[in-house]
């Protein structure tokens, strides 16, 4: 290594052109990284989904979920398996175990386990599609909407979808608010009794006629021609011209003849309206790895491109560009960045002359450009935690380049020449400065061991600060002594560092001070320990994560059961009228609305499916940065507004809860057993709990009752007299009731299915007894004689969890006045109680009660890890066993500061500010480890005065340290550059914990030190010829200020 660094030293040319190549290397990957607003990662899950059109949820739970569950119980490395049955379809939740050793496998066996389902019913009529969970989001919401039929805005959002389809980069497009064509053959009762025409008959009659079917080829010897028969229809209006029933007598029945034909639309299953307006919905995702701001601007391209051909009375307006949140987050880690660079250098130009201070500053921007040419070559992107963990250690990275120049100006004090000052300075702080920065790196290298979603979200972290650190240690032993090495070095310190002579003298006072009375002083502050450790369990919350003035509102909402879709969004105007009212006007950039769900991604497993009762109202706000209100103003405002609107008008359910990014409810809690009753009655007595719960609202349960259900009771003797099948009845009821898709056509590039209903059937019930079913030889019965119909409550959505029945039971909490943990330790101690007894039933806390449970258990794994590997380093380092105990007696202390931190800024304890914690211990270790190892080498007795001077020599170094480190992270800690509440917690606590420990290493350690003190290895020796050097140059010095004394006299 020193032969390296020699050579550097003495071909300083050489280094130059090196130093501008990575410069240009990381231009240029900052130009071509990928930029993004969080990493991409998989979520370990994977969701099945299976369409069953019209079954009930019972039906459903027997003849799909159930099927597919049985293949995937054979599937190893699932760490569960949930799965939910609603009307119409099945969703299946495959979470895969995060320690599998190969999860790509598990996926596969997933896939397989689904290809070998057999046995579904006839009306599934697609394989389940399925589908890996990860964290993307749309980036752009477009609505089209206007005064215009709904058949002319269909068509103009299809053009959209096109258009944008061709833009590179765009993933899918759904659609929302988008009904399907469809033309409906309501079929007349009277008619098919009159005709003696069977519902199947009609279906089978518009099937047959619809062929397009290739018969083969027809060869010859000058021509080759393929043979089609073809009949399929032309135009929807065709199907009236089907004869349904004939004779050879001339006797024809067409389906105009008894039936009424319409071309419209599927019945919807949610509407959507922009800004109280309905609209068609088009929400655009990214391929992975498409860079989001260069898509949303082609994006933006396309949707102007298609305005331009739109009618006077059609608008695309749009909703939200969720890139602006990626663009403000961008920029805000730029502009704080800048600021902090710019702190660090004037710290740095008020503690080292102006030379070494510049070239201790340039290691900053190396670093980073370094940093940006590797994460480049890796292929990662950049995104909010990799600009947050350059950020983290920006102050940190000139840590080595100032032990290092200050040493060689020190050399070069003492008479060095100095080639010889540069290689012998960094000869000897090598083994220091490299194990500062593998403390640092070793220190955050374990937050990978971190599981769950914060901890995956997290992984970053540690890879970013590593490349930083280690670019940085290459910049600071091979190319910044090449620069030092030129710089003069003065024999009297500037005016501006004289200051540092009276801070040395005052320190030196008071560590003797502290030293002579070391056992008050050790006490003092095992008693301030103390008393930190004490407020911060007695006043500080622990929350897995928060969202601090969020530029997006979300309003859930459940009308009473039984609401019709129509009369859910008609009353969420009102919740639309309360947002206009608390929202100022100059903070909201739109406000959509959708009912039949209320969910805020495609998740159904959380929210119990689509119902027609369910809505969600969510508002987009301005990006925080460009509004004068914080939105949680905003939302005091407008909770009260809710809560007349949910009395008033009889809501269920009216609440704000938190949008995107989130790990689970505050309160979710999973009773698993087969036994109904035990579960309804557990699910009542926890529903009745957690609403006497002070501080507990949104109280949600899967079990919801499900819409009325017409039972119908089978006469097998009849039917056996008949001639009739269950399946002949089934089928008749479905065109009854839903209708029977009898085939579809495509025309202008859209599916348009044909489904015959029995006209009024939904309205009449009664009639359908009359309803005639085809038997076996074509003989008509009339459904009265085999059936009987009775009407009951439908059957709810059905959740399993392993295989069993399971309810879900999920709450938030206001934590104004109730906390989280405070309110799941009450709930397990209820449920511990009344849940006794119940055989077989298995109680399942989730959501942030189970993320925070795995995410803890990491964070101790990482915390031990990250202690183990210090004291190994350090033990190498020291070569004692005693010593790196001394070194690591700082870690309560920066413990103690983070909860000093937070308590006094009035924060939480978040799982962002646990991961400051694991990194802080290496940062202030760096701290400590230039302490003793000075004290190792200077110190040459155990008294107080002997002990304070050598100590005093490591002030400025173990300062620039600190401060620099502290004023890095300021702007990033307090928003000056833009907000980041995500990273502020960990940067915040990383900043102050790195000063708070400035004392503790400048007190603490010597004092301790003066109990254990042990001898390590000296200096390199300087020759006698440097030592006369040394003394002409200390004597030269006195004189110089001897007479700059007699000159102010």
């Amino acid at each position: 290594m020193m032969k390296l660094v020699e050579f550097f030293v003495e071909n300083h040319r050489i280094t130059n052109m090196i130093v501008a190549l990575v410069f240009m290397a990381g231009v240029f990957s900052m130009l071509t990284l990928t930029r993004e607003e969080m990493p991409h990662m998989s979520m370990y899950m994977m969701r099945v989904t299976t369409v069953y059109p019209g079954a009930s949820p019972g039906d459903v739970e027997v003849n799909v979920t159930g099927r597919i569950e049985d293949e995937l119980r054979g599937v190893r490395n699932v760490r569960a398996l949930t799965s939910v049955s609603m009307e119409g379809m099945s969703v299946i939740a495959v979470r895969i175990d995060e320690e599998a050793k190969n999860p790509e496998a598990v996926k596969a066996d997933v896939r397989e386990a689904v290809a070998r389902v057999t046995g579904l019913p006839e009306q599934v009529s697609a394989r389940p599609r399925i589908e890996e969970v990860t964290n993307e989001y749309p980036i752009f919401e477009l609505a089209v909407q206007g005064d215009a039929s709904e058949l002319e805005l269909r068509a103009h959002a299809r053009a959209l979808e096109a258009k944008l389809r061709e833009v590179p980069g765009v993933g899918t497009i759904e659609k929302i608010g988008y009904r399907k064509r469809e033309v409906k053959v309501d079929v007349r009762p009277a008619d098919l009794k009159r005709d003696r025409i069977a519902v199947a008959d009609v279906v089978n009659a518009i099937r047959a006629r619809n062929v397009r079917e290739s018969g083969g080829s027809l060869d010859s010897y000058t021509d080759d021609r393929t043979v089609v028969t073809l009949a399929e229809y032309e135009r929807p209006s065709q199907v009236g011209e089907v004869i349904v029933s004939a004779n050879f007598e001339g006797y024809r029945v067409r389906l105009s003849d008894i039936a009424v034909i319409r071309d419209g639309f599927e019945e919807p299953a949610v509407l959507y309206r922009g800004n109280g307006k309905p609209a068609i919905a088009l929400m655009v995702t990214r391929q992975e790895g498409a860079d989001i701001l260069t898509l949303s601007e082609n994006i933006r391209e396309a949707v102007d491109a298609s305005r331009k051909t739109l009618p006077s009375n059609v608008r695309i307006e749009e909703m939200y560009d969720f890139s602006v949140l990626t663009r403000s987050m961008l920029d805000s880690m730029a502009a704080n960045a800048l600021i902090g660079f710019a702190l660090v250098y004037l710290v740095m130009f008020f503690m080292l002359d102006r030379v070494s201070g510049f070239w201790a500053a340039f290691g900053i921007p190396f670093s980073i450009f370094g940093t940006m040419g590797l994460m480049a070559l890796f292929g990662m992107t950049m995104n909010m935690v990799s600009l947050a963990s350059m950020i983290i250690v920006l102050g940190l990275l000139v840590d080595d380049a100032v032990v290092i120049s200050e040493k060689i100006y020190l050399y070069k004090q003492r008479g060095m020449p100095p080639v010889r000052a540069t290689i012998e300075a960094v000869r000897r702080m090598a083994l220091p400065v490299a194990a500062a920065g593998l403390t640092i790196i070793v220190s955050f290298l374990p937050i990978l061991f971190i599981p769950g979603i914060m901890g995956r979200f997290m992984h970053q972290i540690p890879v970013v600060i590593a490349m930083m650190f280690v670019t940085s240690l290459i910049e600071g032993f091979f190319f910044l002594p090449a620069h030092v090495c030129r710089a003069q070095a003065r024999l009297v310190e500037p005016r501006r560092l004289r200051w540092l002579d009276d801070l040395k003298k005052a320190y030196a006072r008071r560590l003797e001070w502290a030293i002579r009375n070391r056992k008050k002083f050790i006490g003092a502050s095992l008693a301030f320990l103390a008393a930190a450790f004490a407020a911060a369990a007695l006043f500080l919350d622990f929350k897995l994560d928060e969202d601090q003035d969020p530029d997006i509102i979300a309003i859930v909402a459940e009308t009473p059961g039984g609401t019709s879709l129509a009369a859910t969004s008609d009353l969420m105007a009102h919740v639309e009228g309360a947002v206009l009212a608390a929202v100022p006007k100059e903070c909201l950039k739109n406000m959509v609305t959708q009912a039949g769900h209320h969910t805020m991604s495609a998740d159904y497993l959380a929210v119990g499916g689509m119902r027609q009762n369910y809505a969600i109202t969510i508002v987009y706000l301005l990006p925080s940065a460009d509004r004068a209100v914080r939105s949680e103003k905003m939302m005091d405002a407008l909770r009260p507004l809710l809560a007349d609107i949910k009395k008033q008008r009889g809501f269920p359910r009216l609440d704000i809860e938190q949008y995107g990014f989130a790990v689970g409810r505050a309160v979710e809690l999973t009773f698993i057993t087969d036994d109904d009753a035990a579960r309804a009655k557990l699910e009542a007595d926890t529903l009745a709990f957690l609403r006497g719960t002070d501080g507990v609202y949104g109280i949600e349960t899967d079990s919801a009752p499900g819409k009325p259900e017409m039972r119908v009771g089978l006469d097998h003797d009849a039917m056996a007299r008949s001639g009739l099948t269950a399946a002949d009845v089934a089928r008749t009821l479905r065109a009854a009731f839903d209708g029977i898709v009898a085939t579809s056509i495509r025309l202008q590039g859209e599916e348009i299915d044909f489904r015959v209903r029995v006209r009024d059937g939904r309205q009449d019930a009664g009639r359908i007894l009359a309803l005639p079913v085809s038997n076996a030889e074509g003989r008509l019965v009339p459904l009265s004689l085999v059936a009987r119909l009775e009407e009951h409550e439908g059957a709810p959505v059905r959740y399993h969890l392993a295989g069993r029945r399971a309810v879900t039971i999920r709450a938030s909490v206001d934590e104004t006045k109730n906390t989280p943990s405070a309110v799941n330790a009450l709930l397990k101690d209820h449920v511990a109680a009344s849940a006794a007894g119940v055989p077989g039933l298995t109680v399942k806390f989730g959501g942030q009660e189970e993320e925070a449970a795995l995410s803890m258990r990491g964070f101790f794994l990482a915390m031990g890890v990250a202690l183990a590997a210090m004291y190994v380093l350090l033990v190498i380092l020291f070569r004692s066993y005693l010593q790196p105990v001394l070194t690591m007696t700082v870690i309560p202390f920066a413990l103690a500061a983070v909860f000093l931190t937070l308590l006094i800024h009035g924060m939480p304890l978040l799982f962002v500010s646990l991961v400051a914690m694991i990194g802080l211990l290496g940062v202030v270790l760096n701290d400590a480890i230039v302490m003793i190892d000075q004290l190792n080498q200077e110190c040459a007795s155990r008294e107080p005065a002997a002990i304070a001077a050598a100590a005093t020599d490591r002030v400025r170094p173990i300062l620039l340290i600190s401060l620099t480190s502290f004023v890095g992270l300021v702007p990033t800690s307090y928003g000056i550059g833009g907000d980041l509440p995500l990273m502020r917690p960990l940067v915040l606590c990383m900043g102050w914990g790195v000063l708070f420990c400035t004392a503790v290493t400048l007190f603490f350690i010597p004092v301790l030190y003066s109990f254990v003190k042990e001898r390590g290895p000296g200096e390199p020796e300087i020759s006698a010829p440097e030592n006369a050097a040394a003394v002409a140059v200390a004597s030269r010095v006195t004189r110089v200020k001897k007479m700059r004394a007699g000159r102010k006299s």
